[in-house]
């Protein structure tokens, strides 16, 4: 006797085994879902599977459970549940969609007879990571439960819930190193948070914050807020709102003072205020935290060199490189910039062949170092070596076309601005030249 269909028979037995159909279906082990799968190619489909199959169809990695659940739904599902599936709401990929276009979908199932929302809201979030600003929104599991399936990788994104209240519970989630709540409509932060003692980094852009939460954070989770200004103060730098940058990172290094790239950083934008003395003490604070910190040398250097103090120039450069020697491990990416350094303070203190052998030096590490070929091209015109000179000057040209309009104005040149030589390489009308 056989009993085909019999997952749709009534009966308290029936339930039991649906119950575990369900967990199968739920427990993100790929034995389990085809165990699952299987049972219910040969046992039927009840009604209150739809959503699960559906649920699985859309969003589970193995893509060859996906297609199988998505067969059977599609055998099984009514012809309003296909309709609206298949034809009003086609969603192929909702892994690639963002928190709203979730959001508007699953609320577009709350009047679909066979879907039962919450349980696909939650599979989804699952199977799938995305949907949590609605199973918040609608209460489709406790908050606990939905911030756990949000939470991957040491990292709770909530970006763009439109959140009225952060909820408290993300302080119990203690693990957490990265909270991204930007894109929300809350403004206060619970107390609960600071028990987020792990927490590294935290982003709240558009998200109104009340200076009494602003204060919360920075009191709770200072190295954190410290990365936050120091983040916002790179950001200034690069719109070129220098007084703004200086603002937040002098906040950054008062909540954390023990980062020698912030005061590293704090130095560059003061050598752009044209605070150079000030700078200078700022990379010198970045040095005593990191005395293998090869980029703050150089931008010692570069500020020294500014204020035309080029034996001090020159001795934070070579101090930069001894780094180098000294500690095999350290990163090569600033050992070209460091020779630049070097060459440049001795090109201002007249050492013509040292300066060439610096030069030399960094355009080995960096063929397509243009400046260091056109700085070569000065001291070759000052040392009254036209070939060498022309020779440096078109490498630096080839590599840069700028170095074309640089050369007839910088009076290291001043000596060949009406050679035929030199103006054919640089293309100049010598009628145009004042």
């Amino acid at each position: 006797m056989t009993n085909e269909q019999y997952l749709k028979n009534q009966g308290e037995e029936t339930k039991a085994y649906i119950e575990k159909i369900k967990k199968l279906l739920e427990s993100e082990v790929d034995e389990n879902l085809l165990l699952a799968l299987q049972l219910l190619d040969t046992g039927g489909i009840p009604a209150e599977l739809l959503t699960h199959l559906y649920a699985i169809g859309i969003t589970y990695s193995n893509y060859h459970i996906a297609d199988t659940a998505t067969e059977l739904f599609e055998q099984n599902a009514p012809a309003d549940l296909l309709e609206f599936t298949q034809h009003q709401w086609i969603f192929n990929d909702p892994l690639t969609s963002g928190e709203n276009t979730i959001g508007d979908f699953l609320e577009a199932t709350q009047n679909i007879t066979h879907f039962d929302t919450p349980t696909l809201a939650n599979l989804i979030l699952k199977f799938g990571a995305v949907g949590g600003a609605y199973c918040l929104k609608y209460h489709t599991a406790p908050t606990l439960t939905v911030l756990q399936q949000l939470y991957r990788g040491e990292s709770l994104l909530l970006n763009d819930f439109g959140l009225t209240k952060l909820p408290p519970e993300v302080g119990a989630i203690t693990g957490i190193k990265y909270l991204g709540i930007s894109g929300n409509q809350f403004t206060e932060i619970p107390d609960e948070l600071q028990a987020l003692v792990t927490l590294e980094r935290i982003h709240f852009t558009d998200t109104p914050l009340s200076d009494i939460s602003i204060q919360k954070l920075e009191t709770f989770f200072p190295a954190a807020m410290a990365n936050h200004y120091a983040s916002s103060g790179r950001n200034a730098f690069q719109e070129k709102d220098y007084s703004l940058a200086s603002k937040h990172m002098l906040k950054a290094i008062d909540l954390d003072s023990s980062q020698a790239d912030y005061w590293n950083t704090q130095g560059v934008i003061l050598g752009r205020l044209k605070k150079r003395e000030e700078a200078i003490r700022f990379f010198d604070q970045a040095l005593t935290l990191n005395p293998q910190d090869t980029l703050s040398y150089s931008n010692k250097a570069h500020m020294l060199h500014l204020l035309g103090r080029e034996e001090e120039s020159l001795i934070a450069a070579n101090l930069g490189l001894k780094v180098y020697a000294q500690h095999v491990n350290v990163s090569h990416s600033w050992k070209p910039t460091l020779y630049f350094r070097k060459g440049q303070a001795l090109f201002h203190l007249g050492r013509y062949d040292e300066c060439h052998e610096a030069y030399n030096q960094c355009i080995q590490l960096n063929p397509a170092f243009g400046g260091a070929w056109f700085n070569k091209a000065c001291a070759y015109a000052r040392q009254a070596n036209k070939t060498e000179m022309l020779s440096s000057l078109s490498k630096a040209i080839d590599l840069d076309s700028k170095f074309r309009q640089d050369a007839p104005e910088d009076p290291d040149f001043k000596v060949y601005w009406q050679d035929a030589d030199f103006l054919a390489l640089i293309n100049h009308n010598p009628d145009h030249h004042e």
